[in-house]
């Protein structure tokens, strides 16, 4: 059988795949073209000859892939490899030998692998540190018949981009530290298998694409676990999604068709599932609990249906519906704290639940769990099951089945300062001498924290020039800001409530600097953008805070505020790469729903609550924070959370530019006691044992 018998044989048979339903999308291993040779690869072999045998193997793995022809095999040893661009133009397979171990180091150069040929298979790898450019990526797949397996890819702007390709595999991978873990566009039956996706802006992007299909993986501490927009027969099965975003979330669904979750489990997200614009959208023996603000927010014309699942225990709503239709059947819907279901002009037909109770769910607001709200909609919930349904709900339970991967920090490596520095511990003399360090003996600058406010000695002597001080906590907060959409519209802060804003710091010994572009500041204006999603505000980060720059020294000092028009929310604080450091404000929005307040204010009022999540305060913590409930006093949230006077408590964010101490009395909350200074570079989003 010839090489093109056998290419035809392959072709054929993924043909045949994408026929057969998502669910039984599974992987092929490449067809061998031709009898195989082996090629080695190992950094170690400086001194050559370069032959490619096992004696004497090549020095780079460039060398190895080009020597290489279809059907060969390149083994690559482990060590550090500093390469990029690596193109792959013949159906090979590149193995390393420990996933841990064989490491591109891209250089901030823009691409790792290029794949441009059908039938690639790479295995075992370490793949960081591409370009901070949009565009660039580890992995890049521009071909179809692509096989990734068990490889790491971390500090990329997207860690693979799969563009106009056609079955795509990739399983057993981990990706963190990215602006998205891995990027799907206008491609076809796509497939991820045991990856886990951590600490990235968005887990996996799916855009305009079909027939993908996820299963076994997990996304944690993302922006967004996963996010799929303008896409169709997309199917997630046995995949959880957990602990990401408190004012984000897990599953981000928009503009799509024909989407299903299936023995998924989603828990303990700001948003376990976002649904817009889209229809046909099934959840199926789901888990759905300890969501932070939502189970479900669906909006925009959406259609859903949800069946036979769990939905229990979330902080604030169960399914909230807007505009949309919804089937909620044979379901569990128990121990929501403030609705189990609100619609507003929405339809949703609820029959065949359990609520908790035999006397089914309950319409006043002063019961404690499981009410239900209709405004301008219809809601139909008789007859209800009067017991509970044993088989609702997945059988994925993420505390036994997965092991989070822990990040903290960018693993930037060594920030190098400037100036003599005689006992070469990383802190010049001039600085050590400013506040009382013996420059001739040596300390450990790298991660001395004496103030304890998580910048260390080293990027507080960076950070001089700002005011930062070792021995007084600082926090730092970058302002940029987009015009207004009519003349005479401002959306900067006003110069005098951040003056109020420092002095509440002030007055708790705490250090707050706002640069707002002034005396050689970053901050400022920015071009307009109107009316951008989620995926469009990471890019903002990362052009306008990040200035494209993966070893910008600003993302461990400072925390970013971006001030626009209208974004994909009202305010909420977001990930643009890997920790919680950045909020986003919608200054017109905030201006239409508080017709009466003033612009400034309200923008000035809205940052101090979001840098109050960026500082670790959240609804885990206090009832009374980020709570609707408490604004309503048809509720009983309202009453319960009347002495939290903090901004943190929406009864309060426009009306009080403080965080509370805590001495207010019953249900009160000590946010300034309880301030996490790490937490932008240390997020972790985990689900506290007295919630569980």
């Amino acid at each position: 059988m010839n090489k093109h018998t056998i290419l035809i044989i392959s072709i054929l048979a993924c043909c045949i795949l994408f026929t057969q339903s998502v669910h039984s999308i599974r992987y092929i291993p490449p067809a061998k073209i031709r009898s195989s040779i082996v090629i080695f690869v190992d950094i170690n072999n400086i001194d050559g000859p370069w032959l490619g045998t096992e004696e004497h193997p090549f020095e780079y793995i460039s060398d190895g892939v080009a020597a290489a022809g279809c059907g060969d095999t390149v083994i690559v040893s482990d060590g550090m490899y500093m390469e990029h661009s690596i193109s792959v133009n013949s159906s090979i397979r590149i193995i390393g030998k420990n996933p841990m171990h064989t490491i591109l180091d891209c250089g901030y150069e823009t691409f790792g692998f290029v794949i441009n040929a059908l039938n690639v298979y790479i295995e075992n790898f370490t793949i960081r540190n591409t370009s901070g450019q949009k565009g660039s990526c580890g992995l890049y797949i521009g071909s179809d018949l692509v096989f990734v397996s068990n490889c790491t890819v971390s500090r990329a702007r997207s860690g693979i981009i799969i563009r106009h390709s056609n079955f795509v595999y990739i399983r057993n991978s981990t990706f963190y530290m990215n602006g998205e873990g891995i990027y799907v566009d206008s491609s076809h039956t796509i497939s991820m298998d045991g990856c886990e996706f951590c600490h990235n802006s968005i887990g996996a992007n799916i855009q305009h694409s079909w027939y993908v299909f996820i299963e076994d993986c997990q996304a944690h501490e993302n922006g967004i676990g996963m996010l799929t927009n303008a896409s169709q027969n997309v199917t997630f099965r046995s995949t959880a999604f957990y602990d990401n975003n408190d004012n984000q979330g897990g599953c981000y669904i928009s503009n799509s068709y024909n989407i299903k979750l299936y023995k998924c489990t989603i828990q303990h997200n700001g948003f376990g599932s976002r649904i817009k614009n889209s229809t046909n959208v099934r959840y199926e023996v789901c888990t759905i609990q300890y969501n932070t603000h939502f189970s479900f927010y669906v909006s925009d014309q959406s259609d859903i249906h949800i069946g036979q699942s769990l939905i229990q225990k979330n902080l604030r709503y169960g399914v909230y519906l807007y505009e949309s239709t919804c089937t909620v059947s044979n379901c569990n819907i128990i121990d929501n704290s403030i609705d189990g279901i609100h619609l507003t002009d929405s339809v949703c037909d609820a029959r065949y639940c359990f609520w908790g109770s035999r006397a089914g769910p309950f319409i006043s607001a002063f019961r404690l769990i499981d009410r239900i709200k209709t405004n301008a909609g219809t809601l139909i919930t008789r007859p209800w099951n009067k017991d509970y349904i044993e088989n609702a709900g997945s059988d994925l339970v993420i505390e036994e089945t997965f092991t989070k991967t822990r990040i903290k920090g960018y693993d930037d490596g060594s920030l190098i300062l400037s100036g003599v520095d005689t006992d070469n511990d990383g802190a010049p003399d001039w600085w050590e001498e400013v506040y009382g360090y013996d420059s001739m003996v040596a300390h450990d600058h790298h991660h001395l924290d004496p103030d304890g406010d998580a910048i260390t000695n080293v990027y507080e002597c960076y950070a001089y020039g700002l005011g930062a001080d070792p021995f007084r906590k600082d926090v730092f907060l970058e302002f940029d800001w987009m015009p207004g959409l009519e003349p005479g519209i401002q959306n900067q802060p006003p110069e005098h409530i951040l003056d109020e804003i420092i002095q509440r710091f002030e007055e708790h010994n705490i250090s707050l600097h706002i640069d707002v572009g002034e005396n050689n500041g970053q901050g400022g204006e920015i071009p307009l953008v109107d009316e951008f999603t989620f995926d469009v505000l990471r890019d903002l980060y990362w052009e306008h805070f990040l200035n494209n720059d993966l070893t910008n020294p600003r993302k461990n000092i400072f925390h970013y505020g971006l001030i626009c028009n209208t974004g994909p929310g009202n305010g909420f604080a977001f990930i643009g790469w890997g920790q919680l450091n950045a909020f986003c404000i919608s200054a017109s929005v905030l201006k239409d729903n508080n017709p009466q307040g003033d612009r400034g204010h309200l923008i000035s009022s809205g940052s101090m609550h979001e840098l109050g999540h960026n500082l670790g305060l959240f609804v885990d913590d206090c009832g009374g924070n980020d709570n609707t409930a408490a604004t309503r006093p048809w509720y009983r949230e309202f009453y319960e959370y009347w002495n939290y006077k903090s901004c943190m408590n929406y009864r309060y964010t426009y009306a009080i530019l403080d965080y509370s101490d805590g001495q207010n009395g019953r249900n009160d909350y000590d946010d300034w006691g309880n301030l996490q200074f790490d937490f932008f570079q240390a997020t972790a989003f985990d689900l506290p044992d007295r919630l569980r």
